[in-house]
């Protein structure tokens, strides 16, 4: 079972259950100030979220690992070392700048997880565990 997470008008709604075309008109309308963050869960404590608007976001990706998880930030390319941050409704996100990606991306990774795929290749996860624990 799904859950779907989302702001709209600075306000966090849920959506059981959601359809693919519901998710997908969502991220295509975020922006930095109103509707700017949404998360996709499993049951498992399984997810992919984002953050920003859809020009500029974060996609990040948390799974179970034993009595913990692991917890990745999305990018392409090599783990540039560059540090950039976007903005979304709480503030800055810092970031790398390989890592900041966009409405396209995010359709493709929510579509993936959504249907139980392997993420592209052409995605590189950068692991952030350790500032959850």
């Amino acid at each position: 079972m799904f859950e779907f997470q989302y702001e709209v008008d600075n306000s966090v709604l849920y959506k059981s259950n959601p359809d693919k075309e519901f998710i997908i008109t969502y991220l295509k309308q975020m922006n930095n100030k109103t509707s700017s963050f949404c998360t996709l869960s499993l049951n498992d404590h399984r997810y992919v979220q984002c953050a920003g608007e859809k020009d500029k976001m974060i996609i990040e990706y948390r799974k179970p690992h034993e009595l913990q998880f692991y917890h990745f930030v999305l990018g392409k390319g090599s783990n540039k070392i560059e540090n950039s941050s976007i903005k979304y409704s709480g503030g800055n996100i810092e970031l790398k700048k390989n890592e900041i990606l966009n409405y396209n991306d995010a359709c493709m990774i929510f579509e993936c997880f959504f249907e139980g795929k392997d993420f592209s290749s052409e995605y590189v996860f950068r692991e952030i565990s350790s500032m959850f624990l």
